[in-house]
Parts: C-alpha cells; sequence; structure tokens
C-alpha cells in the first residue's frame, strides 16, 4: 500500500539557552491494501499532531517530554481486521519522557 500524499510541518522554537519546543503535524492520504481472499481494505488520509518539549538541565543533561499522534487516529503503518480491533494506539501510549546525557 502506498498512500497518494503525505506531507509533515513542523514549528521550532527556542527559548533563551536552556528550553526549546517543536509542533508538528503530518497528513497521510487515503491507502488500501488488497488482503487474502481478494477484499481490500481501505484507511482514510490522517491527520496526525504531535510535540516535544525538551529543558536543558545541564551542560550534558537534557529532558524531554514527547508525544506523538495525539489525534488518535489510524497511523498509516499499520493494517488491523476493524478499527475497534486495538491494532491502533491510543494518545496515551504515544507519550514518552526520554533523557540524554552528552559526555563530549
Amino acid at each position: 500500500y502506498v498512500p497518494a500524499f503525505e506531507g509533515r510541518m513542523a514549528w521550532r522554537q527556542r527559548l533563551g539557552q536552556r528550553f526549546r519546543y517543536e509542533v508538528t503535524a503530518t497528513w497521510t492520504g487515503e491507502r488500501s491494501l488488497v488482503m487474502f481472499g481478494g477484499n481490500r481494505k481501505t484507511l482514510g488520509g490522517v491527520l496526525e499532531l504531535g510535540f516535544s518539549a525538551t529543558v536543558r538541565v545541564t551542560k550534558g543533561l537534557r529532558v524531554s517530554l514527547i508525544g506523538r499522534d495525539l489525534t488518535d487516529q489510524r497511523r498509516p503503518d499499520q493494517f488491523g481486521f476493524t478499527p475497534g480491533d486495538g491494532d491502533y494506539p491510543t494518545p496515551g501510549r504515544r507519550v514518552a519522557v526520554q533523557t540524554q546525557f552528552d559526555v563530549f
């Protein structure tokens, strides 16, 4: 399956020396797949929103809060049998805290 159109936009902003954030929007057009037995599975277009916020705690340590697929729509890389079969993530499963420590 290949979507007819896929596009991504991002807005990044730095506030001072210690804080930065990013807001993203990704649009994936309709796509379909012919499944076993000749049945066609079609998923409509999907708008996915995301964000990240990063704070520099020390010279080498950064902590980020990252959220992806916050619209709770079907992701473009998954095909389940039905939208309600649990194959698609919910917003709570797409939020993470990330830490990064740079040695050099």
